[in-house]
């Protein structure tokens, strides 16, 4: 396990109440400092994005949907994707020839996000679609290009724009809560 994994665990236990607990804030404030870290990490680990196209393509109406959903459910959607991204990169990464200390930084931060997003759901329900896209993901690139370093270029890039459409989402997220503090203020 990665050292700075370790420390976030520990910090996580210590900091958090019962090693649990959501804040608000922290979605509110340090989750698009994250987010734009992550994505800063994902780009620094390898090269040019490859300018194949991806076998796989992801339904966007669900991006469209989360975007006009209640908040909890964005949040949901947020914490999915994320989580689901995390899994990806916890697979067999032996061909990649990414510079391995950013890939660490990009897992660990993949990790922080996943857990302070997890603390802030309830045991809600998980989106079909999102199972079914990354199980394909998985299967028909990973798998299917038997782990090659094109097959996680491939991921890769379809990671760093769905990064990229989560942080719209969370701008969305945002925004109703900067609305919500004002009409309770006034």
């Amino acid at each position: 396990m990665a050292p700075t994994l370790v420390f976030f665990l520990l910090l996580s236990a210590l900091l958090l109440p019962g090693g649990k607990g959501c804040d608000l804030s922290w979605i509110q404030h340090r989750y698009g400092i994250l987010s734009r870290e992550t994505l800063s990490y994902l780009d620094r680990m390898g090269g040019e994005y490859s300018n194949a196209t991806v076998p796989v393509p992801f339904p966007s109406s669900i991006y469209r949907t989360a975007l006009t959903a209640p908040m909890q459910e964005r949040l949901s959607f947020l914490s999915e994707m994320i989580h689901k991204i995390k899994k990806l990169f916890n697979d067999n990464l032996e061909a990649v020839t990414w510079k391995r200390a950013e890939l660490e930084r990009f897992q660990d931060a993949l990790y922080r996000q996943s857990h302070e997003l997890h603390a802030c759901m309830s045991s809600g329900s998980k989106n079909e679609m999102l199972r079914v896209y990354f199980k394909k993901l998985h299967k028909e690139i990973l798998k299917g290009m038997n782990y090659s370093s094109h097959s996680w270029e491939l991921i890769r890039k379809v990671v760093r724009q769905h990064l990229q459409r989560l942080e719209l989402l969370w701008v969305s997220v945002n925004m109703e809560k900067m609305s919500n503090k004002k009409d309770t203020e006034a």
